[in-house]
């Protein structure tokens, strides 16, 4: 099982850090995505790619509010869904810029899945099984406003074992650096039985 990752700074390859809350919305989460402080610190971590997908109720990241203040810069022949975030910083030796782009839904974001290093996402079972599955490092973000109980033992359980890590949105950059470089688990491949009987275990069903 593969595990994506690698270092930080300007020298490293072209990482993707995807961000998804399924079919469900997390409007806490994607403001806190969209701050320019979020932004520059994934560039730090060695990011240059930002995909969101905010869900088909939610409310899509509010870029172009930095766009209008400057801090960002639309590329040119691309969609008002894609924009280049480029350092304003003067301490910057070289340009430094992210591509970003967001969409509410798929039919699929299977491929968005593979092409990450790191995903960031809501703790639905669709999106932690199908993220494991693609072999993709996750960190669950707590939705407490949508989240019950059952979302909540699930990802509490698989980060006990090893296989995804858990972040709130108070400590969401250094979780976010944390399980960019931290070796998880690999999923297991399907065994009838088998892993339902792990999670009956970790939720003390057993």
């Amino acid at each position: 099982m593969r595990r994506k990752g690698g270092g930080r700074g300007c020298g490293t390859r072209r990482r993707t850090l995807f961000v998804t809350v399924g079919t469900t919305k997390f409007k806490k989460l994607i403001a806190q995505i969209s701050k320019k402080t979020f932004v520059d610190a994934i560039y730090d971590m060695g990011f240059r790619e930002l995909r969101v997908q905010y869900g088909p109720r939610g409310d899509p990241p509010d870029f172009d509010t930095l766009v209008s203040k400057g801090d960002i810069t639309k590329r040119r022949g691309i969609s008002n869904s894609t924009l280049r975030w480029t350092c304003m910083k003067e301490t910057c030796e070289v340009k430094r810029a992210i591509d970003v782009q967001w969409f509410p839904i798929k039919d699929s974001i299977s491929q968005d899945l593979r092409d990450a290093d790191l995903v960031v996402g809501h703790a639905g079972a669709g999106t932690i099984l199908e993220t494991l599955r693609s072999g993709t490092k996750l960190l669950v973000v707590s939705n407490e406003e949508l989240m019950d109980n059952h979302q909540f033992e699930l990802a509490g359980a698989m980060a006990e074992g090893g296989f995804l890590a858990k972040a709130s949105l108070k400590n969401l950059i250094s979780e976010v650096r944390r399980a960019s470089e931290k070796t998880f688990r690999p999923y297991p491949a399907p065994k009838p039985g088998v892993f339902s009987a792990f999670l009956e275990r970790q939720l003390g069903l057993q």
